[in-house]
């Protein structure tokens, strides 16, 4: 027979392993992105001519800026809140930092 208590210590179990599993996801898609995101700069610095370089890495941080400021985070029915989210920022700044090679 099956306590109570072990069916919330196996549920706080399998809280703590997806929890564990989505911060190493995260981690993963966050390299992986930066190394794509690399690569593509890599690409348009040897064979692209400075206003072609411009033009991408601008692209690339406007789709990024329109994305984190499509939905405000908090406030009540629309009103008040932050276009930009603290994670969001942070992801902008991790994609500015890869745009110019910086480490």
């Amino acid at each position: 027979m099956v306590r109570f208590e072990q069916v919330g210590q196996r549920a706080g179990a399998v809280v703590e392993n997806v929890s564990t599993a989505s911060a190493r996801a995260r981690l993963v898609i966050k390299v992986l992105a930066r190394a794509r995101i690399a690569a593509a700069v890599g690409l348009i610095d040897a064979k692209g001519t400075d206003d072609e370089r411009k033009a991408y890495k601008q692209f690339v941080l406007t789709v990024a800026e329109a994305a984190a400021s499509a939905n405000r985070e908090g406030g009540f029915i629309g009103i008040g809140g932050k276009p930009v989210s603290a994670n969001e920022q942070a992801a902008l700044d991790e994609i500015s930092a890869a745009l110019h090679n910086e480490t």
